[in-house]
């Protein structure tokens, strides 16, 4: 309905629209810009109740649900994405999502798009999906930034807190962040010359800092444990660390394959701790 007089509208609003229709009634630039790092190739299809007043778009107010299939995010392709949602004084909120790209999901409790503090965050998030997927939709610089920490199949993790919603040029340009992922279910992960077939623990990411708790992994037969700090606030590509860890029944000669040569003779088992001060990641050693 409409009330003539106050130009006060209520509307109910049901059907598919290409999704670039409504980059007239973002009325910031920060929303109207995060839209073009999309790419759509089917329409959004919508469900929902609207209400303002005419030709005020600051005034609109809306809730309903949302679904989208095949479009990509800087290029990462996203198979679909449905959820209610509710949108007010420049804030989207989503509730209960849920992202899927082949057999990799994420879901969460709610994801807030912020579009007046420029933040995204995320309530009670659960994902199974490809953290690379993830970082390079934040952005090409944090993506590449963050390719030497792999995870070779994608691990389960649950993740709160929140990023910037802008171009970043890598971790260094992250002010604002403050996410973690707690690894539940981890898998395959190698990160220079270290690598392990299962690691789980705590990944936190502080403005241009990564801490990494808890972790405990499978490591060249047998086990170990530490934690580590990356800080890319540093003049030079890469990032400086420190990290300390202990381990319990290595073999001697795969530890020594991976650090040095694969033909080495050492033999044997090998348990201790090892701390690092500082490193560089441009070089291992």
């Amino acid at each position: 309905g409409e009330d003539d007089r106050t130009r006060f509208y209520r509307w109910h609003i049901r059907g598919q629209f290409d999704p670039v229709a409504i980059r007239p009634f973002l009325t910031t630039s920060n929303a109207a810009h995060g839209l073009s790092h999309f790419t759509f190739t089917e329409p959004l299809a919508l469900d929902l109740d609207v209400e303002g007043h005419l030709y005020d778009y600051d005034s609109i107010g809306a809730n309903g649900r949302v679904a989208l299939t095949n479009f990509s995010i800087r290029g990462q392709s996203v198979d679909s994405v449905e959820g209610a949602f509710r949108y007010t004084n420049h804030v989207l909120v989503f509730l209960k999502p849920r992202l899927w790209h082949e057999t990799q999901t994420m879901t969460a409790d709610t994801i807030t798009l912020d579009f007046n503090t420029r933040i995204v965050h995320f309530t009670n998030g659960f994902s199974t999906a490809d953290p690379r997927l993830v970082s390079y939709a934040i952005g090409p610089k944090t993506g590449r930034a963050l390719e030497p920490y792999q995870f070779l199949q994608p691990p389960t993790a649950r993740v709160n807190g929140r990023i910037p919603l802008r171009d970043m040029n890598g971790p260094r340009d992250a002010e604002g962040a403050d996410l973690q992922f707690d690894v539940v279910e981890g898998g395959p992960f190698q990160w220079l010359k270290f690598h392990s077939p299962d690691i789980t623990g705590t990944i936190h990411w502080m403005g241009a800092t990564l801490v990494l708790t808890n972790v405990q992994a499978a490591f060249c037969g047998g086990t170990g444990r530490g934690q580590a700090f990356f800080d890319f606030q540093v003049p030079h590509p890469g990032a400086d660390y420190d990290f300390s860890a202990t381990v319990t029944n290595v073999d001697l000669h795969q530890l020594a394959a991976d650090l040095s040569s694969p033909t080495n003779r050492l033999e044997g088992m090998l348990a201790g701790k090892l701390v690092v001060t500082h490193g560089d990641s441009r070089n291992w050693r």
